[in-house]
């Protein structure tokens, strides 16, 4: 036992030699009791001030290189997109997703590339595509105006709302059609729990570098173990049901897609995809926008609670361009204080503060860094997007911050706009990238079009502070109450 032991920490520290500094950690945990866990992104930012731009932590033995700066993570994602597009393959997501392919958590094969290019062809981001999403963005903005001015300017929790309403449109883009009242319940019922598991600090986290404490952090696994069970209870069945009445004449949602590339490769003999495949690609979707545009919408809302004048301005250009009719996407053009404002909002939030972990598929650099492969990698987004060497004035919200002096729009090759990186770059960008921004404007513009927002309490007002979020699948800002009146009567 004391030779294998020895073995061990002999690989262990070889292994640790070869990485970037950081900071001292304790025997066997490593640097883990030392980050809070209840925003650890804020404590990796302290850590890059004193390390630098790359730098290791150790997390109970697991060796894991922190990427703080614009240019260790373009490298990363940008220029050696391949070296690191691989993903830490945990026992929570092996878990949950059932052991099968998926796109957002897999490593890159055949067909990841299948899917996820027929996952962007489904979600309809060109041509007629754009049309589809209004007509069903509208029909739903529709219902969730009527629900907020049923409010009669009583103060409430808007998240709700919204959070039912962002769910429809998203499932409705995956099903081809509107989920049931008694159906969206449960998912975003469902989408809660999910949310609260996959937390870094969630129920079950330590699973993902002891599997075996399942059998002995009890609570936790059973905490875990629910929410996957909620979500296969929603899920189950629902990929059977929609290919018995799937014609390839008629696409009606992205699930049709995917079903067509499956039909494909079993035709022309590539890899199998199996049904639980094809479940796992609409939770990536469902799962992936569902919390992170109910949140920023919230957040928002507490920007302007603080900061009116950034509301008026909405307003005041939403007046000018569009009027009372219901938003359209080609408003965007003619609307870059809005626009500005979103890219601000995304910016100031960061609500996938580490993004979502890769690791190395081989031996490579990164800033003149000796990366092993396998090595995990966080990309620090949060202190990409807070540090005072790219953003004046970073804890400010400034919603002009991406317009050039004659109030147009940096374009997207425009240095600083290269800087914001929310939904990634490279190989693993979101495949929801556009899919979400075209969602947030037709709900900006909306909101602001249609009310005046008040807080509940005039002496009491909740902070926007990005800093104040608690840590979830998306930073969560805290539950707050809202008075919502009508603009026009």
């Amino acid at each position: 036992m004391s030779t294998l032991l020895g073995l061990y920490y002999w690989k262990q520290h070889k292994h640790r030699s070869l990485l970037p500094d950081g900071p001292p950690g304790w025997p066997v945990f490593g640097n883990a009791l030392d980050i809070d866990t209840t925003q650890p992104h804020s404590s990796l930012m302290e850590w890059s001030r004193q390390y630098g731009d790359v730098y290791t932590i150790n997390l109970m033995g697991q060796y894991v290189v922190v990427l703080s700066s614009a240019e260790a993570i373009h490298e990363c994602f940008v220029t050696k997109s391949n070296e690191f597009a691989g993903r830490p393959q945990t026992f929570r997501y092996h878990y949950f997703l059932h052991h099968q392919p998926d796109v957002v958590l897999s490593n890159p094969d055949e067909q990841w590339y299948t899917a996820k290019k027929a996952m962007m062809q489904g979600l309809k981001m060109y041509g007629d595509g754009l049309q589809v999403l209004e007509d069903l963005t509208h029909d739903i903005l529709k219902d969730f105006i009527f629900a907020i001015e049923d409010k009669k300017g009583v103060a409430f929790d808007i998240l709700e709302d919204l959070h039912d309403a962002v769910t429809s449109i998203i499932a409705t883009l995956i099903y081809g059609k509107q989920l049931s009242n008694d159906e969206l319940r449960q998912l975003v019922t469902t989408d809660y729990q999910v949310s609260k598991v996959f937390a870094s600090n969630g129920p079950g986290y330590e699973l993902d570098m002891f599997p075996w404490l399942r059998f002995v952090s009890r609570k936790n696994f059973e905490d875990f173990k629910n929410a996957t069970l909620a979500a296969d209870k929603w899920f189950n069945g629902r990929v059977e049901s929609h290919k018995e009445k799937y014609e390839e004449s008629r696409m009606n949602g992205v699930l049709d897609y995917l079903i067509k590339v499956q039909k494909n490769a079993k035709h022309e003999g590539k890899a199998d995809i199996s049904d639980m495949s094809l479940e796992n690609y609409t939770k990536n979707l469902l799962f992936a926008g569902m919390s992170t545009t109910s949140r920023a919408l919230c957040a928002l809302l507490l920007v302007w609670l603080n900061q009116p004048d950034v509301l008026e301005k909405v307003q005041t250009e939403i007046d000018n361009v569009i009027g009372q009719r219901l938003p359209r996407l080609s408003d965007r053009l003619s609307c870059p204080f809005t626009e500005s404002m979103i890219l601000e909002l995304l910016r100031y939030i960061s609500h996938a503060p580490l993004a979502i972990p890769h690791e190395t598929t081989k031996d490579t650099e990164v800033q003149g860094y000796f990366i092993p492969k396998g090595t995990q990698i966080f990309p620090n987004l949060w202190t990409l997007h807070h540090s005072e060497r790219y953003w004046k004035n970073p804890w400010q919200f400034i919603p002009e911050r991406f317009l050039d002096k004659t109030g147009q729009l940096f374009p997207a090759d425009h240095p600083l706009r290269k800087k914001l990186l929310p939904f990634g770059a490279g190989r693993r960008v979101c495949p929801g990238e556009a899919l979400a921004k075209n969602r947030l404007f037709l709900f900006v513009a909306c909101l602001a079009q249609k009310f005046n927002f008040l807080p509940e309490d005039e002496s009491n007002i909740p902070t926007a502070d990005p800093r104040s979020y608690s840590i979830g699948l998306p930073l969560c800002p805290a539950r707050f109450k809202i008075r919502v009146l009508p603009r026009i009567e």
